[in-house]
């Protein structure tokens, strides 16, 4: 269990989320290659892969890491210098979901997650 506030929690796993998809991202070998690959760049803490078929998840690699600047282009030289095609990329400041991934290795299940009840207030009229 992983306890703290949730800006300490974000701190915690990094400056930035990088969510990748790739070419052929359903193969196990692919996706391996891509994350030793991934986890040998400077400023990477940590890279996991996304289970197909979770709800939520459109990317097939999740990193997580602190060079800044220099993480973007170091990605792609990586995965270009691997052979391996990047279809899709984006960055972003981490989220309380991807603190929850990150500790969890698992997705969100919000299909399994129920509305709350909805309230209804009539004003009588007299």
């Amino acid at each position: 269990m992983v306890e703290g506030r949730p800006d300490e929690l974000k701190k915690r796993i990094g400056a930035d989320t990088v969510r990748l998809q790739i070419k052929g991202g359903e193969d196990p070998h692919l996706i391996r290659k891509a994350l030793e690959a991934l986890t040998a760049i400077p400023g990477v803490n940590d890279a996991k892969a996304c289970e197909h078929g979770s709800m939520g998840c459109a990317e097939d690699i999740v990193v997580y890491g602190t060079a800044e600047e220099n993480l973007l282009p170091a990605i792609v030289r990586s995965m270009d210098a691997a052979h391996i095609e990047i279809t899709d990329l984006s960055l972003s400041r981490p989220s309380l979901d991807d603190v929850f991934i990150r500790f969890t290795g698992k997705q969100l299940r919000t299909d399994l997650q129920k509305a709350p009840p909805r309230i209804a207030f009539r004003s009588r009229r007299r």
